[in-house]
């Protein structure tokens, strides 16, 4: 029966499938083979990308396609050979169906890998280009910023970066930019440990490939520093200042979110690099230094950082790094636009309200001040004399209390009895949010707003009234270090405090806590009122700092305001109060003592 269909099979394809059939398959594959001309114009980082198709890329990592395509060669001249001549039908019909699988892989050919470059193609290629420079080993690392920072060691290969990636990224363009992040970027194969690409590493010869992990922190999911493989580019190429930025603004932006110190490495690391191996006209600009700086700055930023200590070598790298290069363009090439940048740049990193990293100004001083001649030497001056006049003019030290001496949350209380309570939740953000917590600052006596809240809020009845009736819990201890250090600035400065918080509430917990008692004098935003009896807004609201200062009698150049929210530092200094946002004592210590 089966015999029979198969039969009948062959008996219509020789009625439906005549010469001009046979002639139009064959020219079509001809035809589309002709067309793989059209990848020879392209290149990937500076490779032929047709010739590399052709030559070298095998189909599911096995057969190259040069090879598929001479056996499409020979099914066409088989072909025509059986179109000529008579053949059984069952040959026809076996050579006919050759002939349509043919012309499927040549389309699907053209239009996935010829008529757009391939992503897997693109991808061997970046691997045959890059992979190799550096690989595993336990020799120290022969770079002084490799090691500051704890990058593990590795070893270069006598493999080098080609003459086709050096010069494909000698260009800064949309096509340059989009395969420097696939090539160089944290999702690059250069940072790969599957088994396949350590195979592949292996079977090319290179050895086991370099591990760039941040292994310090067990917490963080998988981060890298920025690769040797990027450094070797960096060092070839004639736009070395564009590159930099481009690397920063991949490594140092959200990617290094959950390891803020990830940014400090690799701006130290960089510096080191343009003092080794710099050498482009672009890095010696002032747009240079100009867009340069907010990486700089924010790689200081050790507010998230929770073994300060730990980074201390980083950033005395950082800092004499930057100080040597600074040093190199005045000696050789800097301009008055440049001049202009480095006093900006003094002026951000030797400021006491915009202090930031853990280097104090002092050690800061020596390290840019070591070897400083001619015009960076009057430029640096400059920015110290400021830094001096700041820190003289200073005479009172203001404090907050909630943060900045106590530890004061919400979650302090109701996290004793509401367990998976989360900063999103309607009691937080609704209930007791932080509109209506500067109400309760606001105030004298807390019963009436409370009595008012549960009106509003009948069904969260027993969380605002445990919010009224164990609101000391609220405050779970004194901040660490500040009792010792207040005490350490009253004498050199007097020292008050300027907080929002309710007098009934606050009188309530001030004899608990010998630190709210060892202010000098302080001013709290509860039933706070004018000399006309109008009530006084809490912070950031103006009137609550000229409130302060008019009744202690003190100017706001002589004062120092210290607060852990930034839109009360920010309104502090619209009053020309010298302010800066709180993260801890050692943070204080560094910038007052």
């Amino acid at each position: 029966m089966n015999e029979h269909r198969f039969q009948d099979v062959l008996d219509n394809f020789s009625q439906l499938v005549g010469v001009q059939d046979w002639l139009a398959l064959i020219a079509l594959i001809i035809t589309v083979i002709g067309l793989t001309s059209l990848a020879e114009k392209r290149t990937v980082i500076g490779v032929d990308y047709g010739k590399y198709l052709m030559d070298e890329y095998r189909i599911f990592g096995i057969v190259r396609v040069f090879h598929i395509l001479i056996g499409i060669a020979i099914i066409n001249a088989v072909a025509l050979v059986v179109m000529l001549h008579n053949f059984p039908v069952i040959i026809e019909f076996a050579v006919f169906v050759l002939l349509i699988l043919s012309a499927w892989f040549v389309l699907v050919y053209l239009f996935s890998y010829v008529l757009r470059i391939h992503p897997k193609v693109k991808r061997e290629i970046y691997k045959k280009q890059i992979l190799g420079l550096y690989v595993n080993s336990n020799t120290e690392c022969n770079f002084e910023g490799d090691r500051v920072v704890g990058m593990h060691g590795g070893d270069r290969t006598p493999k080098k970066i080609s003459s086709n990636v050096q010069s494909y990224f000698n260009l800064y363009n949309e096509e340059t930019i989009v395969s420097f992040v696939e090539l160089f970027g944290p999702k690059s194969p250069v940072y790969s440990r599957t088994k396949h690409n350590i195979s592949y590493w292996k079977k090319m010869g290179f050895g086991e490939p370099h591990d760039y992990s941040i292994s310090e922190d067990k917490s963080v999911l998988p981060l890298n520093h920025i690769s040797w493989e990027f450094f070797q580019m960096y060092r070839f190429s004639d736009i070395q200042d564009r590159w930099l930025l481009e690397i920063l603004n991949l490594f140092n932006g959200d990617y290094a979110n959950q390891y803020p110190r990830l940014r400090l490495y690799n701006v130290a690391r960089i510096l080191g690099q343009i003092n080794r191996v710099g050498f482009v006209e672009g890095l010696w600009k002032y747009k240079f230094l100009d867009y340069f700086m907010p990486f700089i700055i924010k790689a200081l930023d050790s507010s998230k950082d929770k073994n300060c200590e730990e980074r201390v070598p980083a950033e005395e790298y950082l800092h004499m790094q930057l100080a040597l290069y600074l040093q190199k363009v005045f000696s050789n090439y800097h301009t008055q636009m440049f001049e202009e940048s480095t006093a900006k740049a003094f002026n951000m990193l030797l400021s006491i309200e915009h202090f930031y990293g853990v280097i104090p100004i002092q050690k800061r001083i020596q390290i840019y001040s070591k070897g400083a001649t001619g015009d960076y030497k009057k430029i640096l001056d400059e920015a110290i004399s400021n830094y001096n006049k700041q820190q003289s003019s200073i005479k009172n030290i203001v404090l907050d209390f909630g943060n900045v001496l106590v530890d004061w949350s919400l979650d302090n209380l109701f996290k004793r009895y509401y367990k998976g309570l989360t900063r999103e939740s309607k009691l937080y953000k609704e209930v007791l949010s932080p509109e209506w917590i500067r109400e309760v600052d606001a105030s004298n006596s807390l019963k009436e707003i409370v009595d008012e809240r549960i009106r509003r809020y009948p069904r969260y009845k027993k969380q605002i009234e445990l919010f009224y009736r164990e609101w000391d819990l609220t405050v779970s201890g004194e901040i660490d270090r500040m009792l010792e250090l207040v005490k350490e600035l009253k004498k050199k400065y007097r020292v008050y405090g300027l907080s929002n918080w309710c007098k009934e509430l606050f009188l309530k917990v001030q004899k608990h806590y010998p630190i709210l008692n060892e202010i000098d004098n302080y001013i709290i935003s509860g039933g706070l009122v004018d000399g006309n009896g109008n009530s006084i807004p809490p912070k950031p609201s103006k009137e609550i700092y000229e409130y302060f200062l008019n009744y202690f009698c003190l100017d706001a150049v002589s004062c120092f305001f210290v607060d852990d929210k930034i839109e009360n530092v920010n309104a502090a200094r619209a009053l020309n109060i010298k302010s800066i946002c709180f993260k801890d004592a050692q943070q204080l210590r560094r910038v007052l003592l």
